[in-house]
């Protein structure tokens, strides 16, 4: 059967052929603004005479299980290379169209491909097409469309944000294949976005690919202010970081910014609270009296300085810990919390104490620092002057360092001077160090209790002969997690049987609803044809072709609406060309007198029986006359779109994919099924 086909209009064409419409806008524009929000069949009409002319090819087939609808609607924007010129006899088969879209005129459809305009100017992506297809359908007031996820590096997407790319416009899960159902698909996305960073570190630490997945994670961890701690976390920042930006500059430039700010702060004489300041500051502003605050602090100070005597370069305290330890000598757990929220930074007597966020675990701990006998000098350089320096200590402290990540400062020095000629700007970058971040390196300066003197430890400190991996573009790292992490495990792994479910999930679907305020001072019905039973016995025993939906003025008769519902049951489909209607309701006719709106209720569906359906035609079903029987050891009972082989004793299809039969094998005329190898083995 011919089928009507519409391509852009000339006339709407501007003299830029790259800017053919005016895409924010399109298509609610000239008369099509006035559209009364009516059926799809009414609407896409509307559309036609406003912005595209007409031609003949061949029908697409979709939406299996319905009737063949009398007409289908592609809408395409093709290459940009081909805006001036015809379409193509193949252009059906064309993959490469920014945007291609078909609606049958039941209103049901299919996204086919969307692809972004690969141009400098950029002027159309996948976003921006997706975006006016998503307008169009909402427009013509679409009911369904299906699209086929097919996006490279799609799992990706799905773990980051925990949906599809296409969900971004409501599109959601409607059948997998290999017999994936929705549930075991959000499970597996939440199995696998919930995976924590440091378990996938764990499980390949023994493995040739563990470094560098060790390092690629605590490299972002390095990069961003928020925890990264499950998959998720770590894949929706590397999504979103923008493009193949380099990390490795960008780290370089903060950590260098870092440590000029903390010289800065030491040129606007920046001290730390007083202890007295610090009391009377957090007794003004909580129910508690200023003695009980002195205590907690005092408590504090205390037990800071004997984690201090019993470590050996780490006097880092978290809060749970400092917590625990004051309950025992204070009680009262309102206070501890008031009190431990408040401190930041307060000096008592000789000592600093610190709350600050850890690099490596990204919580809060607290430290102490004694007063450093030495005078620190102030910093009289420029800021270009000062990063000059920072970057030096970097590489110093990286290149230099002894097997426990420490330095003497007076080696540093003397490196310092090999390379500066002085030893002034490294030290006032060393004297404002307070645990800066340097490559995903924690420096900080402390007094070695054995020497007494002082050293540089370095935590986090990588070393890999790999090293050159963090010039790796954000790009290239979420493809090497992607391969080495997602499809890293064991086939019979929970994880990898996560992955499979997800890669078998193609098919997500978005539906729209009709506005009943929209339609006043019309009505909006959902009228579904119920066939006698013996053609539900006999001929129609499929799932029902979906409703026709019907405009008509509340005033109107049931006997009306009958005459409107025959109409668009004959405009629909091919099959029911010459239906008549026989009546409305469906064990019991209503009365065709009866007024429509006191009658039927808006949401529910209207039956109409009938007769005069066309049974004889080819065109009863979207996908054929001919249904496979399918009954796969997945768990598929219908055709999902996968390769099927068919049996060729009892004409059963099962998945080649599951039968152990290879893609690149061609078509098998001998194919038995795994019950009848069964059978013919036990003869």
């Amino acid at each position: 059967m011919a089928n009507n086909i519409f391509e852009a209009c000339k006339r709407m064409r501007r003299k830029n052929p790259k800017i053919p419409f005016p895409f924010d806008s399109f298509p609610i524009m000239g008369s099509f603004k006035n559209l009364n929000y009516g059926p799809f069949r009414e609407n896409i009409r509307l559309f036609l005479q406003e912005f595209a002319e007409k031609f003949e090819d061949n029908a697409v087939p979709g939406w299996g299980h319905h009737f063949v609808s009398k007409r289908k609607y592609h809408l395409i924007i093709p290459e940009v290379d081909y805006w001036k010129k015809p379409l193509k006899d193949n252009f059906l088969d064309v993959r490469t169209h920014i945007l291609y879209g078909l609606i049958h005129c039941n209103g049901y459809g299919h996204l086919i491909c969307i692809n972004g305009v690969k141009a400098p100017s950029n002027f159309l992506s996948e976003t921006d097409a997706m975006n006016l297809w998503d307008r169009i359908c909402s427009t013509l007031c679409t009911r369904k469309v299906s699209v086929r996820d097919e996006i490279n590096l799609r799992l990706l997407y799905v773990v980051g944000y925990g949906q599809s790319w296409y969900g971004k416009w409501g599109y959601k899960f409607s059948h997998g294949t290999f017999g994936v159902r929705k549930g075991k698909y959000e499970s597996a996305v939440e199995y696998l976005r919930s995976l924590n960073l440091d378990k996938i570190i764990s499980d390949f630490k023994n493995k040739s690919r563990g470094g560098r997945i060790k390092q690629i994670i605590n490299k972002y961890r390095g990069v961003v202010d928020i925890p990264l701690i499950t998959l998720s976390d770590l894949l929706k920042f590397m999504l979103g970081f923008g493009g193949r930006a380099r990390v490795q500059g960008k780290t370089e430039n903060k950590v260098v910014k870092s440590s000029c700010q903390h010289v800065l702060k030491r040129r606007d004489n920046e001290e730390p609270t007083s202890f007295d300041a610090l009391v009377t500051s957090i007794a003004n502003s909580c129910r508690w009296p200023a003695r009980r605050v002195e205590h907690v602090l005092k408590q504090i100070v205390n037990l800071l300085k004997q984690n201090k005597g019993g470590c050996d370069g780490n006097y880092g305290v978290s809060r749970y810990e400092m917590r625990e330890e004051l309950r025992k000598c204070v009680g009262d757990t309102g206070l501890i919390d008031f009190v431990l929220k408040s401190v930041n930074c307060f000096a008592i007597g000789n000592y600093v104490v610190r709350r600050s966020l850890n690099s490596s675990t990204r919580r809060f701990e607290f430290s102490i620092q004694e007063v450093l006998e030495e005078a620190e000098p102030d910093c009289q350089w420029p800021e270009e002057r000062v990063e000059h320096a920072s970057e030096v200590t970097a590489n110093i402290l990286t290149e230099n360092s002894d097997e426990e990540n420490t330095m003497p400062w007076r080696e540093l020095q003397d490196k310092a001077r090999e390379c500066l000629g002085e030893t002034q700007p490294i030290d006032c970058v060393v004297h404002s160090m307070d645990n800066p971040m340097i490559r995903n390196q924690s420096i900080s300066r402390t007094r070695k209790p054995s020497t007494n003197k002082f050293e540089l430890p370095i935590q986090g400190l990588i070393k890999d002969a790999q090293n050159d991996t963090m010039e790796c573009s954000v790009a290239e790292d979420a493809l090497y997690l992607y391969r080495s992490v997602l499809f890293g495990y064991r086939d019979t792994h929970p994880l990898s049987l996560a992955t499979k479910a997800i890669m078998d999930s193609k098919y997500f679907v978005k539906e729209w609803c009709f506005k009943e305020h929209n339609l006043d001072p019309l009505i909006a019905l959902s009228c579904l044809f119920l066939p006698s039973f013996d053609e539900l016995e006999t001929e129609l025993m499929r799932p029902l072709s979906p409703a026709v939906v019907v405009a008509v003025p509340l005033s109107s008769t049931i006997g009306e609406l009958k005459v409107v519902a025959q109409a668009a049951f004959r405009d629909t489909y091919c099959i029911m060309d010459k239906f008549v209607a026989s009546q409305i309701g469906g064990l019991k006719k209503i009365d065709e007198n009866k007024v429509v709106c006191h009658s039927i209720e808006p949401s529910s569906p209207v039956w109409v029986r009938g007769s005069g359906l066309d049974l004889g035609t080819t065109l009863r079903y979207e996908d054929g006359a001919q249904r496979l029987t399918v009954d796969c050891c997945c768990g598929a009972k219908y055709d999902d779109g996968e390769r099927l082989a068919t049996c060729e004793v009892c004409n059963v299809s099962q998945h080649t994919r599951c039968s152990g039969i290879a893609e690149k094998e061609g078509a098998l005329s001998d194919f038995l099924c795994s019950d009848c190898v069964a059978v013919s083995r036990r003869k």
